[in-house]
């Protein structure tokens, strides 16, 4: 998952650091393929090993395991909960979030999609039910994934540690946006677009403030795919159409473009385990508005402004004060 947006960066800024802090040890790095063939150890005492398994799949539950045990490791850090079920050395995990024990996510045009869409959510919750039991610790980015980690998992708190993530600075150097460079305030969002991240809220929002406040958009940043498509189709079929933009995925220069040049940044999710975007904004400058909803008020602290998350007019009254408020 090293090339992943979210799981990978974490993954990336932990293999960085720990060549900064660590000398005495030896890193051994799993890669698929592609990407070990272009990856650059970070220090000396690091190594690719090639494991071509496809993230949640049977290779993964079946020919890790045997992977793993030939590299003869003295720990294993899983940056993330998809651990096969028959390994039985010593290992950690990172559990960023239990927002798919909430929300299932479950997508597809077809009958056949969904139900395989369901099994994969099953087989999955399974999966994390036996990594986080097994685990020798575990790592949590928030206190509030480590209390749902305990009381939903069953794993007592004294084995969990807590360790924030911080925003990494996106650098100087800045690309327009197509669509969205033409001086016309908008607001952000970014992300993907799974229910969880409750953006129907935030465009029944924009629904409101556009009638007060004309020219100004919402942008929903994020991959194309199912969710995404189905909120394009209502957004169309809606009285905010032509007010809420869908550009795409975009590279770390138009991100940081975005966070320069937007008026505000919504994050009206339901459930996170951190929310790293958010800083991401903040170090930017960028004003916040975001749910009062699982681990954002731990997080940001003071430093947001918050909204009821089932209200489209709480967000519209708290986005209003906000851009009425420069300072």
């Amino acid at each position: 998952m090293l090339g992943w947006t979210g799981i990978g960066r974490y993954t990336a800024r932990l293999l960085d650091e720990l060549a900064a802090l660590d000398a005495p040890h030896r890193y051994t790095v799993l890669l698929r393929r592609d990407a070990a063939a272009s990856w650059e150890p970070p220090g000396p005492n690091f190594e690719a090993c090639v494991a071509e398994c496809a993230p949640y799949g049977a290779a993964e539950q079946l020919a890790l395991t045997r992977i793993i045990e030939r590299a003869r490791p003295d720990l294993v850090h899983f940056t993330h909960f998809n651990v096969p079920l028959r390994y039985r050395g010593a290992f950690v995990v990172t559990v960023h979030d239990l927002t798919m024990l909430a929300f299932k996510n479950v997508g597809g045009t077809t009958v056949a999609k969904r139900l395989g869409s369901e099994a994969k959510y099953r087989a999955l919750r399974s999966v994390l039910t036996s990594t986080v039991r097994r685990a020798r610790g575990v790592l949590t980015p928030s206190r509030h994934t480590a209390r749902e980690v305990s009381e939903q998992l069953g794993r007592p708190l004294e084995d969990i540690t807590v360790t924030y993530e911080a925003a990494e600075l996106l650098g100087e150097r800045t690309k327009p946006v197509r669509g969205l460079d033409d001086g016309r305030p908008f607001l952000l969002a970014v992300g993907n677009f799974y229910p969880n991240k409750n953006l129907d809220v935030a465009v029944a929002a924009m629904e409101r403030l556009a009638g007060d406040r004309r020219g100004l958009r919402l942008a929903l940043v994020g991959a194309p795919g199912h969710f995404r498509d189905a909120l394009a189709r209502r957004v169309a079929d809606g009285p905010a159409r032509g007010d809420v933009v869908f550009p795409g995925r975009v590279s770390d220069e138009q991100l940081a473009w975005l966070y320069d040049r937007a008026a505000l940044f919504v994050f009206p999710s339901l459930s996170e385990g951190f929310g790293l975007p958010g800083l991401e904004a903040m170090a930017r400058g960028l004003p916040v508005v975001a749910s009062r909803a699982s681990c954002l008020s731990e997080i940001y602290g003071g430093a947001a402004a918050y909204f009821d998350p089932t209200d489209p007019d709480d967000l519209a009254r708290a986005g209003s004060a906000l851009l009425d408020d420069p300072g």
